[in-house]
């Protein structure tokens, strides 16, 4: 037996109600005075019309209709919910540039791209690695602070220990989030082909040395390929010789891009060669910057591009 209002009810059968309305809350057992202004609002009876003063008739074990609470107030209850996922959207949105932000501003990025391997793993292989596992903050925020080797290869990652708890906290939240989300594009492009000829055989590249539809003494070298000569010239050549030549400092890059892949390359330079003294490179070239010092070397072990400085296509925009 319970109370609702000025009426009486109890639990009773089920029975077929209006929208907004939940069967079976109860029946009139007695009527009491006044009743049924507090039940005009919230029951009506099967078959009949809403209780009111002027419709009192309710005999004793008439079935009731309730008015479900959750349908008054879910109006309240879904704004309520947008507010929450707009919060926590914006929220999230300031975290990721954050992120992003501390990401770039120091060696992350030399080392790891969202979607690709640079010379370590992409975050987005890193997310997937990992989840799932219970441990995987403190695993993440371990490599990270102390640096290290062995998850991912010889190759070590440096320790990072001015990063403060909550900077920690953040990226390796940020990267375990990534597991979700797909990469664009399901597979990518073949990169288009230039031949070029060097002494009589024909020689492929994934990457233009020249403009293309320049000949003979016309011939322009791109502006990344003419990037790389000023990086070159302007870090490596200390220890590698001016122009890519010959040096009693390190070994002769001709030689060494004749036989290494651009990825390996691209590793040696960022992580360096601590047994051989070469400096690592991570944080201060970019990803982009290391390509185009790589087709500048590889220009020059093929004879394409001459000792000196090359003309390029900056040079077109003078005339």
């Amino acid at each position: 037996m319970s109370t609702q209002g000025d009426e009486k009810f109890s639990r009773g059968a089920a029975t077929e109600c209006s929208p907004g309305h939940k069967p079976g809350v109860g029946v009139v057992l007695e009527r009491s005075p006044g009743g049924a202004k507090d039940s005009q609002r919230l029951f009506r009876p099967s078959g009949a019309g809403i209780v009111s003063k002027e419709n009192p008739g309710l005999t004793p074990g008439a079935t009731f209709c309730r008015r479900s609470a959750a349908i008054h107030s879910r109006p309240a209850l879904i704004l309520l919910i947008l507010l929450v996922a707009i919060s926590t959207l914006q929220a999230m949105q300031v975290e990721q540039k954050d992120v992003e932000k501390l990401l770039n501003d120091g060696d992350c990025h030399s080392c790891h791209s969202i979607d690709h391997k640079v010379v370590g793993p992409s975050y987005l292989d890193i997310s997937k690695k990992y989840a799932g596992q219970a441990t995987a903050v403190d695993q993440l925020t371990r490599s990270i602070r102390q640096g290290g080797s062995g998850n991912w290869g010889d190759l070590r990652m440096p320790a990072h220990p001015d990063l403060n708890d909550a900077q920690l906290a953040e990226t390796v939240r940020w990267i375990l989030a990534l597991k979700d989300v797909t990469p664009g594009g399901s597979q990518e492009a073949k990169a288009k082909e230039y031949t070029y000829t060097v002494n009589g055989k024909k020689v492929t590249l994934n990457f233009p040395i020249f403009v293309e539809g320049a000949e003979g003494n016309a011939q322009m070298v791109t502006k990344d390929v003419f990037r790389g000569y000023q990086l070159y010239n302007s870090y490596c050549y200390r220890c590698h010789g001016t122009d890519v030549t010959e040096s009693e400092l390190a070994p002769d890059l001709r030689r060494f891009v004749a036989a290494t892949a651009p990825q390996e390359f691209l590793s040696v330079v960022m992580a360096g060669r601590e047994d051989k003294g070469m400096p690592m490179w991570a944080g201060f070239f970019t990803e982009e910057e290391v390509k185009q010092i790589y087709q500048y070397v590889k220009g020059r072990s093929l004879d394409l591009i001459p000792v000196g400085r090359p003309r390029s296509e900056y040079d077109s925009s003078k005339n």
